[in-house]
């Protein structure tokens, strides 16, 4: 009777509830969490309101129901299923505690139970902790009685008991309740079920040193140190015995995997840290465990190292933690890891990287703001101690111990200097393996690392300022890498040829590295310099490459040299021209002790370089010596010193220099901060294509002379082989140049030509028709063609032409270097000219074009680039000083007049960088002074760029050139605005054009800082009140005039985009006045409202307007009434009939397709890619045609064709001969008094097309019978 009783309850209460509640228990096991919340959350509510309304004092029959399925639904076998009912039972648990206190339980066993043939015991088990837990975090447990409290952690501890893997899940939530429980509970109702259960910590089970743990801690009156005594061992649960404690929290006990990432690890480490014994435990504890490693071990290892790493307040401590064994195996995991031994989500190795790289470098070393001692102790345990490696970066594919020396200050890096230079000397040597292996001495391979570590050393920031220091470092290089003695100094391991060569290119590594100045660079080499010299003179050391006689001629020149200059700068006699030389004779110098020849070379030009520009100086001081006796002002006598070395370095990198560029981009680097407009307009000349003499031309001539002479002997020989091959190399790159030639021609042809140039071949211009004065500027124009063409036509010698080209982008390239190094380098107090910035922008995109027509210039088309964007994002600080507007105007005006002078697919190429650099230019303009005037230059180049591109169809400009400006606050934008508002509604302007200007319009919109900047607010309001009153008389009267159409369709010119775009700028409008004022008080929105009703009541929408429009009424709180189906019907019958009625309307709808697809053209041509991603999305998901209308297509099709066919029933071809078409066609004087238009016109010469089509294919017929 019961059971029947409880049966009918159940049924009951379902019935009660609607469908749609109960489908919120099947999406309570759903996979995607957020539906699982918010069915919890719809339950939830549904039952809140039902249990309000309930008039007695139980349960109401919904809540029990409910209640009964969380329950079962708890016990499910899906994983998701559980995590649903358990969220939702903790739900009701938290707001029912007052109706379901005692239900919980007694439900659980009566649905719970072993004989629920529909659960597994499993599952049930299961169930009965998820019951307990959720008593557990809803708080509910701590709000009953004792006697619940104990019945709820007994049966936890029993169940889980029941499966070994049971265990965790049980313990998580019995961990939870001693957190929350008081004191007086858990003396009452907890310790009594716990203290009889302990045992010895050799015998603990985890789950029981978790407890012991946690309530010695944390209710030490309870758990008493006389009972721990006597029943664990020790007064404390941490003392100085760890044997016990580790061999129960080792990883010998692992039962499951979940005990890897046991709470008792965490909770064990956090209250370690606190007693001075954690070096202690990790040496007799983690070090001991690790001598028979195995995989639990080392996780457990891991584990511990990480859960210390997080509650260590001592970082100094960490050092400790790098025990022998340790970090052996933390070693072989990163480079197992790294050498893809093992998978990357190996569960060991991953979790060694994961901790040891991640977050012991970037977390507890860096943000703890470690003493040097301690990480020079971490280094020391990596590198030289045993178990580590002094490659260890390199061995385990890691920054460890880079990113640790990026940490250390000026005196750590002097000591760990230190450490590493005693390994390349051998003064120290590698300690003893783990397994007993003898100490031995570092190899030629440690120590080759060990140099370039001492290198990185010499270059950190921590001693950048340090130049004795480094002078000091860098001559003990020198001597180890390039000297060698007799006897070798005490302690010291010899150096071999193999150590000697790689210290050797350590030392020339670690002089290129940057110095703060240029006299830091000098002061240095010129120390080196004269170490080198004293040790070559006192002759106890010897060089491991002598020097050759004429070699040490060339040396002592460059000490003369140097001392003189030297002499000279101390006088302060054209000091800085003086500097310049005397750093690079300096530099060059050395390299003669590593490469002779090279080093030979570049001081011959070095030599001369210096000969002329002393020369040159010489001369200027003579010319105008007599101006300055007259004047009375005393002049430098380093008259542009800057522009004298920016020549020596173009100088020298035109050539074939045998000067490396390291050295020359090192130079120009600290050359930036003095450059003046003079000196950088050196390098924009030769970056200009438009220059008419070539940069190279002297150097060329040589090469040429010396390339003619050689092909003269190889004509005389005869006896290469491969001449032959090269000569029809030579044949292919002519033919190829002169069929670009010959392009280039035809393209130039037609632009002078202009309106006379003929679009095909068989129309011609009559010459007679043309007056005087278009006769001589064709004349001129095509005059201009042939000269054009004549300067281009290549020469014979196309292979000498082809090189010659080759050797001028290669110097182009590095001069577009040294720009980059200009725009990189950031001194401090020093800015850049914004007309410097302007000069280099203009050449920049002069040679940007040149490349692009150009495919072989690829090369410099990717430095050009590159440059083009740093320059437009500025990095460095531009200076205003003497720039006025019209500068910047012209600048505009020039890059904007690009897309006139250049070809179409040349602009677009570059016109995303154009406008980058626009813009740039209209954000510097917003620093310059306050114009009085109203008509700013900057404001009409965009006014006059924003007609074209919706008025012209030639303009190239890209929609991007506005929006870049529409997104920042412009006072150019206020008259932008209004002529989009006006293009916007404009029926003359192309469709897809109208459509960019809404998108536009809703950019503006969308820009809330006009409103923000409290200087500009209150201007902003006035003329945003203008703006919005057009916008909203304009579409109100757009919307109108499409109601009052009387078609069904909206017209030819108003497109589903277009309303789409016109409901996304309203919505924008009403959401960007923020929460508190929605929409702006100018538009009028009644009335608005009113009419897109009315429009919406008329026309269908795409699904994409669809969306928008709803957007838009949900925020205008508007309605709108379908139109019912049979009402669609009836119209569509209508139009229908209407379709059938006659054939001009199907002419109109034709016209109008005709157009819509023009329209979709010029839309891809100005979208480009981003069109293209469009329609492929749009074929992943074809567009579904109702049925009705390729019907109602398909009838008027053949409507027409019989309306076509009338009056020609009667007439057949059957005995047509083939040779009357000929006659046909020419009768052109009888087919035009035709009065059907579908046969004149094109669609005549379609027809007869087709005809000729059909008969050439009835004559290969005829052959093939035959």
């Amino acid at each position: 009777m019961e059971a029947s009783s409880e049966h009918m309850l159940q049924v009951h209460g379902s019935k009660k509830m609607d469908s749609t509640v109960l489908d919120c228990f099947t999406v309570l096991g759903n996979n995607n969490e957020k539906s699982r919340i918010d069915a919890g959350v719809k339950l939830l509510e549904h039952v809140f309101v039902k249990q309000a309304d309930f008039e007695g004092g139980d349960l109401c029959s919904e809540l029990q129901y409910t209640l009964k399925r969380l329950i079962c639904g708890v016990a499910s076998s899906r994983v998701t299923a559980r995590k649903g009912f358990f969220t939702a039972l903790v739900g009701f648990a938290f707001f029912f505690s007052i109706y379901i206190s005692k239900g919980c339980s007694r439900n659980s066993k009566k649905e719970l139970h072993a004989t629920n043939v529909s659960k597994s015991v499993t599952d049930i088990y299961a169930g009965h902790i998820f019951v307990y837990g959720a008593l557990i975090r809803s708080g509910l447990l701590l709000k009953g009685s004792a006697e619940d409290m104990t019945l709820v952690f007994n049966g936890l501890l029993e169940t889980g008991a029941k499966r070994s893997y049971l265990v965790f899940p049980a313990h998580i939530f019995l961990i939870t309740l001693l957190e929350k429980i008081e004191k007086e509970s858990f003396h009452d109702t907890i310790w009594p079920l716990l203290k009889n259960s302990v045992k010895p910590l050799a015998e603990e089970s985890l789950e029981m040193l978790h407890f012991l743990l946690i309530g010695r801690s944390k209710f030490p009156e309870v758990v008493k140190k006389k009972f721990l005594t006597n029943n664990v061992g020790s007064p404390e649960i941490i003392h100085e015995n760890f044997a016990d404690l580790c061999q129960t929290s080792n990883g010998n006990t692992v039962r499951t995997a979940s005990d890897f990432n046991h709470p008792v690890h965490e909770e064990f480490c956090k209250q370690l840290v606190k007693y001075p014994l954690l070096r202690a435990f990790w040496e007799q504890g983690i070090e001991v465990q690790l001598e028979k490693p195995s995989e639990s071990k080392k996780i457990i290892a891991i584990e511990m190292f990480y859960y210390i790493l997080k509650h260590l307040e001592d970082k100094s401590q960490v050092p400790h933690l790098l025990t022998p064994r340790f970090v052996d195996m933390v070693l072989k995991s990163l480079e197992k890891l790294w050498r893809k031994l093992v998978s990357k989500n190996d569960r060991v190795c991953s979790r060694v990287h994961e901790v040891f790289v991640n977050y012991m470098i970037t977390t507890t070393l860096k943000e703890g703001k470690i003493k040097d001692k301690t990480i020079l102790k971490t280094v020391k345990k990596l590198c030289f101690d045993a178990g580590g490696d002094v490659m260890f970066d390199r061995e385990s594919g890691t920054k460890v111990v880079a990113n640790l020396m990026g940490m250390l200050k000026e005196s750590g890096v002097k000591k760990m200097a230190e450490m590493f230079g005693d390994v390349i000397t051998g003064m120290s040597g590698k300690k003893g393996g783990l397994d007993g292996e003898e100490p031995r001495a570092w190899n030629n391979k440690e120590k080759i690392y060990a140099a370039d570590v001492f290198a990185r050393l010499l270059g950190q920031p921590a001693v950048i300022g340090e130049m004795e220091w480094k002078t000091e470092q860098l001559k003990f290089l020198l001597n180890k890498g390039l000297f060698y003695s007799a006897m070798n100094e005490q302690g010291e391991a010899p150096v071999g040829g193999l150590l000697a060569d790689a210290l050797k290119q350590t030392f020339f590594r670690a002089l290129n590295q940057r110095m703060p100045k240029m006299e830091n660079v000098r002061t240095v080499l010129n120390a080196l310099v004269k170490h080198v010299n004293k040790i070559i003179e006192a002759g106890k050391h010897l060089l491991r490459q002598p020097l050759a006689s004429e070699v040490m001629t060339s040396w002592q020149k460059l000490v003369a040299t140097s001392e003189s200059l030297e002499r000279k700068i101390e006088k302060g006699k054209n000091v800085m021209l003086a500097r310049v030389f005397h750093t690079m004779f300096l530099y060059m110098g050395l390299q003669l002790l590593a490469d002779p020849k090279l080093a030979d070379d570049a001081l011959a030009e070095l030599y001369s370089c210096y000969e002329r520009a002393e020369k040159e100086r010489k001369e200027k001081k003579l010319e105008k010596k007599e101006e300055r006796s007259e004047i009375g002002v005393e002049e430098e006598n380093e008259p542009q010193w800057v522009e004298v070395a920016v020549d020596l370095i173009l100088s020298l990198l035109s050539q074939s220099s045998k000067i490396p560029r390291n050295m020359l981009d090192m130079f120009f680097f600290h050359l930036s901060p003095h450059l003046t407009g003079p000196a950088l307009g050196q390098i924009i000349q030769v970056l200009d294509p438009a220059a008419q003499d070539s940069p190279l031309s002297n150097s060329l001539n040589e090469e040429d002379e010396m390339s003619d002479d050689d092909d003269d002997d190889n004509e005389n020989s005869g006896e290469d082989s491969g001449e032959e091959s090269d000569s029809s190399e030579v044949s292919d790159v002519e033919g190829e140049e002169e069929e670009t030639v010959n392009d280039k021609f035809r393209m130039d042809i037609q632009q002078a030509l202009g309106s006379a140039a003929t679009q095909t071949d068989t129309e011609s211009v009559d010459i007679d028709e043309m007056d005087e004065e278009e006769g001589k500027k064709l004349d001129a124009a095509l005059s201009l063609a042939f000269k054009k063409y004549k300067a281009t036509k290549p020469n014979k010698n196309t292979k000498k032409q082809v090189k010659d080209d080759r050797i001028l982008m290669h110097f182009r390239i590095r001069a577009v270097d040294l720009l980059e190094i200009y725009l990189k380098s950031e001194h401090a107090g020093t800015e850049a000219s914004l007309g410097s910035y302007i000069d280099i922008m203009l050449v920049l995109f002069s040679l940007l074009e040149f490349c692009i027509r150009d495919s072989h210039q690829k090369p410099l088309e990717n430095k050009v680039r590159f440059d083009a964007s740093r320059l437009s994002s500025a990095r460095k600080n531009v200076s205003l000083q003497g720039e006025t507007e019209e500068t910047i105007a012209n600048a505009l005006r020039s890059l904007m007049e690009m897309g006139e002078k250049t070809t179409g697919p040349v602009f677009l190429d570059m016109g995303h960088k154009v406008v980058e650099c626009c813009t740039f230019l209209v954000k510097c303009s917003q620093k310059l002074p306050v114009r009085t005037e109203d008509n700013s230059p900057i404001i009409e180049i965009y006014r006059n760029a924003l007609v074209n591109f919706f008025t012209k169809r030639d303009c190239l400009h890209q929609q991007n050139l506005f929006k870049s400006v529409l997104e920042i606050v412009w006072e150019g934008n206020w008259t932008l605005v209004p002529l989009l508002i006006h293009f916007a509604f404009d029926p003359e302007i192309r469709p897809f054009r109208r459509n960019q200007a809404l998108y536009l319009l809703t950019i503006f919109f969308r820009n809330r800082r006009i409103r923000n900047i409290p200087d500009l607010a209150q201007i902003a309001e006035l003329k945003l009140k203008d703006i919005e009153t057009s916008l909203s008389q304009s579409a109100i009267k757009f919307l109108e005039l499409q109601v009052a159409d009387g078609s069904r369709k909206p017209g030819r010119q108003v497109k589903q985009k277009f309303m789409h775009e016109l409901f996304v700028l309203f919505v924008t409008i009403w959401h960007s006045y923020g929460e508190g004022k929605k929409g702006g008080n100018s538009i009028d929105w009644s009335t608005f409202g009113k009419v897109l009703v009315s429009y919406r009541e008329k026309f269908d929408l795409t699904a994409e307007a669809k969306t928008s429009f709803n957007k838009l009424a949900r925020v205008l709180n508007v309605t709108w009434t379908s139109i019912p189906k049979d009402k669609k019907q009836e119209v569509k019958d209508k139009f229908n009939d209407l379709e059938n009625s006659g054939e001009n309307e199907n002419m109109e709808v034709s016209s109008d397709e005709e157009e819509e697809m023009e329209d979709q053209d010029n839309e891809e041509e100005e979208t480009g890619t981003t069109k293209k991603s469009k329609k492929n999305k749009k074929k992943e998901k074809p567009r579904k045609k109702p049925e009705n209308k390729a019907k109602l297509k398909k009838r008027s099709r053949e409507l027409r064709f019989d309306s076509l066919s009338k009056g020609l029933e009667d007439v057949t071809f059957s005995g047509l001969d083939g040779n009357v078409e000929v006659g046909m066609e020419g009768g052109s004087d009888s087919e035009s008094e035709v009065p059907n238009g579908l046969v004149n016109g094109k669609k005549h010469e379609k027809l007869h097309k087709r005809k000729s089509d059909v008969s050439v294919d009835n004559e290969r017929t005829h052959k093939k019978k035959k």
